[in-house]
């Protein structure tokens, strides 16, 4: 479900995620994933969610980067599509990527002075979005160089 309000809005929230993450072999079976170590991250961030020209927009501060440590924290940025979602991270780490379910996608992220290109080949995507707020559910495998890792992200937000 892909719910369009009248009129454009913009609404405070509370967004939080899940991130399972299983490093594999790039040639790796999906049997071999069920084998694979799993790593969990979990978080929770204040956010806005905007409806403006029929596109919805989900941005919160990066719960990862912790307040105190002398700078601002990196802003992630979500343009939610049906069928797509643009990732757009600004800050010290920067990266802009788009999923879309059965793509493969190259990209950049930015650190410093350095650049680390990758592939991202999203496997499943799943956008709903509801009155009251919504979810995104992203399968994909990240590939830098030799590196593969199996991802499967929750992203949940609520007013």
């Amino acid at each position: 479900m892909y719910w369009l309000a009248a009129d454009d809005f913009r609404k405070p929230v509370t967004v939080s995620w899940v991130r399972r993450v299983s490093e594999v072999d790039s040639v790796a079976s999906p049997e071999d994933l069920g084998t694979a170590e799993v790593q969990v991250e979990r978080c929770k961030a204040d956010g806005v969610w905007v409806q403006r020209a029929g596109t919805h927009f989900l941005t919160y501060a990066d719960p990862a980067d912790r307040p105190g440590d002398g700078r601002r924290p990196d802003q992630t940025t979500l343009r939610l599509k049906p069928d797509q979602v643009v990732l757009s991270r600004f800050g010290e780490i920067a990266w802009h990527h788009t999923f879309a379910s059965g793509r493969e996608t190259a990209s950049s992220i930015h650190a410093g002075s350095g650049h680390i290109p990758l592939q991202v080949h999203t496997e499943r995507l799943l956008v709903r979005i509801g009155e009251q707020g919504g979810a995104v559910r992203c399968r994909y495998r990240l590939s830098l160089g030799g590196w593969t890792q199996s991802v499967r992200l929750l992203i949940t937000w609520r007013a």
